[in-house]
């Protein structure tokens, strides 16, 4: 039986960080309709036209919905690494700095001696002995201060005091990263000095150094532009998290006021941190962002952390977005937070949705499918009124997915119910006929249905249901089919289909079909 999609797989995406586009169910659909256009071929081969669509139309609708949860995961994953990557960039030797590139630093053969010092002291880095690599890169610039390798050193010294650890070393690394900075503000490293500053600065002021608490403070003021600076900036938001996070929420709060040009990769870094705190106060800053920043992808990030972050409080904003927004980016954003709430008022935000015919039926069906997965009886009961108010193929297998993921027998009846009505159409019977045998509906009840005057097309299908059961039983009936059955393409699906099973009777029934 395939995969149900339950609840839980909607927490595991909520802890999972980050935050990239939110891709809903049908926004995949591209890539399913390649993967279907790629193997079409085989599948009509294997099954024949007919057979083929019900089974792959089927398994594209639960492929639809799964990947809406990996696009989740992915999404949070993402934004988390966009958010973490500036802070990273210390920890990065960079190759194509020609200090460091394994370039001509030698002269006729014969190394000078702050060449050899700086690169023994790349190698006790690249070997982690970061105190060796300290001790070097002290006695290149201490024993050859014109060195041209001096700044390198400087920077790098720092480095491996920091990694060192220990409150001697960390103040030993600031200043040494302060006189780089002061002295050779053309350095190569200079940029990736400034950042490193801000990290060792709030870890200094984790261990209570106020002169390292005011430089976060300053330096997250700071509206200068220049290249490099964003980096030094988010450093410090998350230095300033690491050392005081009671003091760093009203901060964080004032960079998401900033309007500067060059505030936007901050505020986005800000809008991350924050979404991780949880809790009432969380709610109100998102809801603030959403309905106040001025860039779009600022107030999607925001409805999206939103989801994370479920509050009574946010639901009439929600609900808002989703009837009112112009940008469909953000309705669909808005609309999966809503399927994150436990509440009667978001199922019915995401009801008037499905009902308006004026929406989108991307949106339609996106709704019906997060609707789906509460599967108490009132929403079950729900949808199957609701395929019958439906003029639209598409939303209607939509509904019929959505009825098969709940165990109630109540709806593996309906759907047999509509699998044997032949005023439905062709295409929703063989698809509800699928579900029904996925959702628990018991094996005797399908097996009775080969008796029923059903179409060549819908006995087809049977045959296809039968064969996904692990019952004895269902094997059985394949076996009576393909002995007995007038039809003789039904005998050959029938065939078919048991040539696919590794049970050992099997073997010995298409011998006897064989000989016979």
């Amino acid at each position: 039986m395939l995969t149900r999609f339950k609840r839980q797989l909607v927490v595991r995406g909520a802890q999972c960080a980050g935050g990239l586009l939110l891709l809903s169910a049908p926004l995949v659909t591209p890539a399913i309709a390649q993967g279907e256009k790629i193997y079409r071929p085989q599948m009509v081969a294997m099954l024949g036209e007919e057979i083929y669509r019900p089974q792959m139309a089927a398994m594209l609708a639960e492929t639809r919905g799964s990947m809406a949860y990996l696009s989740q995961e992915l999404a949070e994953a993402g934004q988390y690494l966009a958010a973490i990557e500036p802070t990273m960039a210390h920890l990065r030797i960079d190759l194509a700095d020609p200090v460091l590139s394994d370039g001509p630093l030698m002269l006729a053969g014969i190394p000078d001696p702050d060449d050899s010092l700086f690169s023994a002291g790349r190698e006790a880095l690249n070997r982690n002995n970061f105190r060796d690599a300290a001790r070097l890169f002290e006695q290149l610039r201490t024993d050859y201060p014109s060195s041209n390798f001096v700044p390198s050193a400087m920077y790098w010294e720092a480095f491996s005091r920091y990694r060192l650890g220990g409150t001697d070393n960390l103040r030993q690394a600031r200043q040494l990263l302060q006189n780089q900075i002061d002295r050779y503000p053309n350095a190569s490293t200079h940029n990736d000095a400034l950042t490193l500053a801000a990290r060792l600065d709030g870890e200094l002021a984790r261990r209570g150094d106020a002169e390292a608490a005011r430089g976060i403070a300053q330096e997250l003021q700071n509206e200068e532009c220049a290249e490099g600076e964003n980096d030094v900036r988010i450093a410090a938001l998350n230095a300033l998290m690491n050392s005081n996070p009671e003091r760093a929420l009203p901060i964080l709060q004032r960079v998401l006021q900033r309007r500067d040009p060059c505030s936007v990769e901050m505020r986005k870094t800000a809008l991350f941190v924050i979404s991780q705190q949880g809790g009432d106060e969380t709610a109100a800053i998102l809801m603030d962002v959403v309905a106040n920043d001025p860039d779009a992808d600022m107030r999607g990030s925001a409805v999206f952390w939103l989801s994370q972050n479920p509050s009574p409080e946010t639901i009439p904003l929600l609900d808002s977005l989703l009837r009112y927004s112009t940008d469909d980016e953000i309705r669909e954003k808005a609309l999966f937070a809503l399927a994150q709430q436990d509440d009667e008022r978001a199922a019915a935000a995401m009801r008037a949705v499905i009902q308006d015919p004026s929406m989108s039926n991307e949106l339609r069906g996106n709704a019906i499918f997060w609707l789906g997965q509460n599967e108490s009886p009132s929403t079950t009961a729900y949808m199957r009124e609701l395929y019958a108010s439906l003029d639209d193929d598409e939303l209607r297998e939509q509904v019929l997915f959505a009825v098969s993921q709940s165990d109630d027998p109540a709806n593996g009846q309906w759907l047999v119910g509509i699998a044997t009505d032949p005023n439905q159409p062709m295409e929703l019977r063989k698809n509800a006929l699928f579900w029904a045998g996925q959702s628990g509906v018991g094996l005797t009840d399908l097996l009775n249905m080969w008796d029923l005057d059903l179409d060549p097309e819908m006995k087809e299908q049977l045959v296809f249901v039968y064969s996904q059961s692990d019952d004895p039983a269902a094997l059985d009936k394949l076996f009576e089919i393909a002995r007995t059955e007038t039809d003789k393409e039904l005998r050959e699906n029938a065939i078919f289909w048991l040539g696919q099973s590794d049970d050992p009777r099997v073997t010995a029934f298409l011998e006897e079909l064989i000989n016979n």
